[in-house]
Formats: structure tokens, sequence, C-alpha cells
């Protein structure tokens, strides 16, 4: 669960795969990855974007929460990456958060956000809001 706060810091670092994107659901964040055929995921972290972001993450960002080994195997097939320990996450107005997936083919997906960006109930990627409908169909065409 992630307690939603509010405010854009201009930073963006979309998603060149579409295949990962952010959902709120009420209170509640969920991170949405779909690998191709064979891909596995290895890792999933989310951080506070709070270095220069030339390159993000970079050593002056926070780590919020990492999932690895066999709680990633948890996520195959679901699409879904829960919070590291159902702790709550209270995001931030003024900040700006980023996910890293990496999985098996040797691929690093990240995704930035901050509050403004989401709407309830539909996922965001690549800078917009799309039903988890469209979001699956264009995950898959991405493979």
């Amino acid at each position: 669960m992630v307690a939603l706060g509010g405010c854009y810091s201009g930073h963006d670092l979309a998603s060149g795969y579409s295949r990962i994107g952010i959902e709120v659901s009420g209170a509640s964040l969920i991170i949405r990855y779909l690998p191709c055929a064979g891909e596995e995921l290895k890792i999933a972290s989310m951080y506070e974007l709070k270095g220069n972001n030339q390159v993000a993450p970079d050593a002056g960002d926070v780590v919020l929460w990492t999932i690895v080994g066999e709680d990633v195997a948890l996520l195959q097939g679901s699409g879904v990456v829960p919070m590291m320990d159902g702790n709550a996450i209270t995001l931030l107005p003024g900040a700006e958060y980023l996910v890293e997936v990496g999985t098996s083919l040797n691929l690093v997906d990240t995704f930035s956000f901050t509050i403004e960006d989401l709407v309830d109930g539909k996922v965001r990627v690549n800078e917009s809001n799309t039903s988890e409908a469209d979001f699956v169909k264009a995950a898959r065409e991405s493979c």
C-alpha cells in the first residue's frame, strides 16, 4: 500500500519498451510489468529520485524497496510487482519516483513518475494514462 500526496518535479524517464507501468487504485500503488516469452524478472526496485538524475538511479537516489530472488519468482505471469514487505510508503508532493526492473535477458527497464501523473484506475505508461487492457495489448506487441 502506498499513501498518496502531490507536484511535478520536471524530470521524466519514460520506459522505452511500454512493458512497465504504474497503476493507482485508491491508496494502493501497483507496478505493472509484462515480460516477453522466455523472459523472467530477476529484480525490481523503487527509488525516490534525489540525485542529479542525468542517469537514474544514481548515488543520490533513495531506495524505497527492492525485491530479488524467490520473491521475484512469485511475480512470473502476474504482471504485478508487490511492495517489498507490505509496509506503507508515503509518496510526497513534489517528489519523483523511479521503478526499475531487471530481467533474465539482461534488460533493465525503468519508469519515472510523480503522484500528479497518476489517475485512479488507469495504468501510467510512456507519459500517458491508459486502461489495463490497452496497456497489456501494447506491452505484448512490444515483445
